[in-house]
């Protein structure tokens, strides 16, 4: 039984459900590269990706050139997503939640990596009620826009949201518009979700 304020809830993906940067990991473990680097290109293009600006195969593209990978078939965003890793306590987390609260999505990703990771079963079995991409709506988080559209299509006041993502930014924007908030610790999963608990007095 709740005994919150909280009607909606969103989660963000990498960091949260899934652990995404161990797939980046094996990337520059495999081609022997600095993670930095890996990371470091990786950023200088990302924010463009997640707003939409660009194919997916682009950053194909951009992996090849940088890396001399001479396989033109090569898939930087396949290679990654089949490396997640599911954060197992925010599945059984979200399982447990699906029946009293309304859950959604709030991600910045490229376009085509919600659907792969979905195909890949990283993401808990339910049928999330929003599921907002930054790269289908072109703001991303840490952008008020983004968390203006999330509040509208809940349909709930600023106050009666859950937000739970692993970059402090993210969840410091959306704390200044009145969103409840936790900063996701995905190195302590467990300490992550006691608090979410809490939170929601479970």
């Amino acid at each position: 039984m709740k005994q919150n304020k909280i009607k909606f809830i969103y989660f963000d993906v990498g960091g949260v459900i899934v652990n995404w940067r161990i797939g980046v990991d094996k990337f520059a473990k495999q081609y022997q590269k600095k993670l930095t680097h890996v990371f470091s290109t990786f950023n200088k293009y990302d924010s463009d990706f997640c707003r939409g600006l660009y194919p997916a195969k682009k950053i194909n593209e951009i992996f090849r050139k940088e890396y001399k990978i001479k396989d033109k078939l090569f898939d930087f965003h396949d290679y990654v997503i089949n490396r997640f890793v599911p954060i197992k306590e925010v599945h059984d987390l979200i399982k447990d939640l699906d029946t009293e609260y309304r859950l959604g999505l709030l991600t910045n990703l490229h376009p085509g990596s919600y659907q792969m990771t979905a195909l890949k079963n990283h993401l808990p079995k339910i049928n999330f009620e929003i599921v907002i991409q930054s790269c289908e709506v072109g703001f991303i988080k840490p952008e008020k826009e983004i968390y203006l559209l999330a509040r509208e299509k809940a349909g709930v006041k600023h106050e009666e949201i859950l937000f739970i993502d692993d970059i402090k930014i993210n969840v410091e924007e959306a704390a200044k518009l009145g969103w409840n908030v936790v900063h996701f610790d995905e190195n302590n999963a467990k300490s992550s979700v006691s608090q979410i608990r809490r939170i929601l007095s479970m």
